[in-house]
């Protein structure tokens, strides 16, 4: 419920179409108080049951790697579009399995990626597109910064 509470359910409220309107945590203390926080007073502690209900189109699945898996696959056999966190899977062939399922379903889906629009490095990328560095074959780039939260 930290980064989600800074950066996802901002982001969905910025958009007209999306309405945040339930939080599920393994913690009831925290995801009491994140709904507190944002005004989000359906809060639930089991995954199992929110991914089945009715009423919610899209699940957000950030939770520790090894139980994106589960997730995302409860989430996608339920019928739900699926934005996940990375790493998506512990391994590419939980990362296969959930981009088969989820194509197969026919459902939205996509990974948090939101770095590769930073200024910084959307300007090295057009730089390498470019031919600006040549033709690479091996890059390594990292940032960083003083942003952690909250």
């Amino acid at each position: 419920m930290g980064w989600g509470t800074v950066v996802q359910v901002p982001a969905f409220r910025a958009v007209p179409d999306f309405e945040v309107t339930a939080l599920c945590s393994r913690r009831a203390e925290r995801v009491e108080a994140a709904g507190e926080k944002l005004g989000i007073p359906d809060t639930s502690t089991d995954w199992v049951q929110f991914v089945r209900r009715d009423d919610l189109d899209v699940i957000v699945v950030c939770t520790p790697v090894d139980l994106h898996h589960e997730q995302a696959m409860a989430a996608i056999a339920a019928g739900k579009h699926l934005l996940i966190e990375k790493p998506v899977g512990v391994d590419s062939v939980q990362t296969g399995e959930m981009l088969a399922a989820a194509e197969a379903a026919g459902v939205a889906h996509a990974v948090c990626f939101e770095g590769r629009w930073e200024p910084p490095r959307y300007e090295f990328w057009q730089m390498v597109e470019s031919g600006y560095l040549g033709d690479p074959y091996f890059v390594t780039a990292r940032t960083g910064g003083d942003f952690w939260h909250p």
